[in-house]
């Protein structure tokens, strides 16, 4: 392999750990301090109107364009609308309880 396909790939393996603005945007809500829930766009609707939702979250809201929500520290999710293009995931940091009755109440589907 020549060096400068060597140096192409090691660009394209350092790239895939960004954002993406084919991938999941999401908006990150902190309270005290902390991550509390986190909304993953999934759907190709959900992306567009993702910032728009994001804006009237309460507390501390980020808005972050090809990036998923963060993995470390959830403890449960609720895929809303699977398979549609307003596909959304909550990933839940905090409460389980009221993470599983906002699922419920949305008809989503609810995992550990």
């Amino acid at each position: 392999m020549t060096r400068a396909a060597l140096v192409m790939l090691a660009c394209v393996a350092c790239h895939r750990g960004g954002s993406s603005p084919d991938g999941p945007s999401s908006c990150v809500i902190e309270h005290e301090g902390g991550v509390t829930q986190c909304f993953e766009d999934v759907g190709d609707t959900a992306k567009v109107n993702g910032k728009k939702y994001c804006d009237e979250m309460r507390g501390e809201h980020t808005f972050r364009v090809g990036q998923p929500c963060p993995r470390e520290g959830a403890i449960a999710s609720c895929t809303k609308r699977a398979g549609t293009s307003y596909e959304r995931v909550e990933r839940c940091y905090r409460d389980e309880d009221a993470c599983r009755a906002r699922c419920e109440k949305s008809e989503g589907v609810f995992a550990k």
